[in-house]
């Protein structure tokens, strides 16, 4: 496939009721915060969020630190390893991308563990949503 410019407000909006629906399925389920089920479900959302739009041109994306980058980030360092990383993953540099962690919608640090909460998920696909209507706007 050919890489992606723009992506439709139906799409973007689909995904937006998607990411909805699955932070209410997580709290329905009424499970306390940090456990193992969460970590790994996020971990599972951020890969499919990231899937839904893997063909988004990488210069359109830019390469500042944005939130398209700190997922695009994120789901390289859950992918990496071979699968051999450790239990935790950890997030991993990209020489490609100006990351700054003061500047980034987690703040995470190069090396810190991705257990990440189903409450940080939401914060992140928004703002990775929100940069993504912005750089890639619909025809």
């Amino acid at each position: 496939m050919l890489m992606r410019s723009d992506y439709p407000t139906k799409y973007v909006n689909g995904v937006r009721a998607m990411v909805k629906n699955n932070v209410a399925s997580y709290t329905a389920l009424g499970l306390p915060a940090g456990n193992d089920f969460e970590r790994g479900y996020v971990h599972q959302l951020l890969l499919a969020l990231d899937s839904y739009f893997t063909h988004r041109g990488r210069g359109m994306e830019g390469k500042d630190g944005n939130p398209l980058n700190e997922v695009r980030m994120i789901t390289d360092s859950l992918q990496g390893n071979d699968g051999h990383g450790p239990i935790i993953p950890v997030l991993a540099p990209n020489s490609t991308i100006k990351y700054k962690p003061e500047n980034s919608v987690l703040g995470l640090e190069i090396g810190e563990p991705l257990d990440l909460s189903v409450a940080e998920y939401k914060k992140l696909a928004g703002a990775f949503l929100d940069e993504l209507e912005k750089r890639f706007p619909p025809k």
